[in-house]
């Protein structure tokens, strides 16, 4: 047996100003037919705009999917090939002397892995609550007759290739301005901060669906109609 109430938050979303039930029960049980059939309503309701929301969701999704592998492959490059890094630092030949003049190389590559590693991780994540500022108010483009998801798709295409370019720069002046202690590249000295634990990369681009859901609730909020007696 399976109760449901008419104060269910399901079916208060769905159906918010039914009319009260004219036939109960001492025992609480609504007899109306056509209240009765609410629970059913209430679940297509529910189902269809979860079902819309996850759309929405993997539409805005795809040009983040798609920036989101290209930095997994260049941080898997820089992750596992020491030429990779290397070539990195020697873009300034400079700094690459004089940290081979007192650093083992073994050490040169493992600082300048770490600094790319963590500022490409910052960067992503920057990259992504930047998307997510974006998608709250891209809706808004409606009233000036532009596509929203198109306005979305050229404004995260326009941010994204400064990333990589910053993301080399900040690591140089993080291994520039590295003290050198014992044979050591002081890394946390010179402003990069190690997680406390380990950070899996692996922020989810479905983010954006919490979002889309606000809104649809806030929408849904304002476009209620109330009933009258």
């Amino acid at each position: 047996v399976f109760l449901c109430s008419l104060d269910d938050d399901l079916i208060q979303q769905a159906a918010p100003y039914h009319r009260d039930p004219s036939r109960v029960t001492g025992a609480g049980e609504v007899l109306d037919p056509r209240l009765c059939q609410l629970p059913a309503h209430a679940r297509k309701v529910n189902d269809g705009a979860h079902e819309s929301l996850r759309g929405l969701t993997q539409r805005y999704g795809r040009l983040l999917g798609l920036q989101r592998g290209q930095l997994l492959r260049l941080r898997e490059e820089w992750l596992t090939q020491d030429d990779a890094v290397m070539a990195i630092l020697s873009r300034d030949p400079g700094l690459t002397t004089r940290l081979l003049a007192t650093v083992p190389n073994k050490e040169v590559v493992d600082a300048t892995r770490t600094a790319l590693l963590s500022t490409l991780d910052s960067a992503w994540s920057d990259h992504l609550a930047y998307a997510t500022s974006v998608r709250e108010g891209i809706h808004l483009r409606v009233l000036v007759k532009e596509d929203p998801l198109d306005e979305f798709n050229r404004i995260l295409a326009v941010a994204w290739p400064a990333i990589v370019p910053e993301v080399i720069a900040r690591a140089r002046r993080i291994i520039s301005a590295a003290p050198i202690r014992d044979g050591h590249v002081d890394l946390e000295e010179a402003g990069l901060r190690r997680p406390s634990a380990t950070w899996a990369y692996t922020v989810t681009d479905n983010s954006l669906g919490s979002e889309a859901e606000r809104l649809a609730r806030a929408l849904s909020k304002d476009l209620r109609i109330p009933r009258y007696f």
